[in-house]
């Protein structure tokens, strides 16, 4: 039985197979931002690692505008919850 399967969000059951859970790189997303010339952008995300990425690879952010859904539905509070666990704002 896989962790999805267990009933482990998709952090976790990445995590139990021994992957990174988040291997995502932004070097394209800042290379466009620099190719259209766009000094500054404000992000619209519930992940400071996001930021801390686009920073890094030379894009200023302004601001952070949090993804937030008021009335998530049941079967997403757990993944939401291992979101919060890992830093996102929620």
């Amino acid at each position: 039985m896989n962790g999805k399967e267990k009933g482990l969000d998709t952090f976790r059951a990445t995590e139990e197979l021994g992957l990174d859970p988040d291997v995502r790189s932004y070097n394209a997303a800042a290379r466009i931002l620099s190719e259209l010339r766009i000094k500054s952008i404000v992000l619209m995300t519930n992940n400071p690692d996001k930021e801390t990425a686009l920073t890094s690879n030379g894009v200023q952010v302004e601001g952070m505008l949090p993804c937030i859904d008021a009335h998530p539905p049941a079967r997403s509070l757990i993944h939401l919850n291992a979101k919060r666990a890992l830093g996102h704002m929620l």
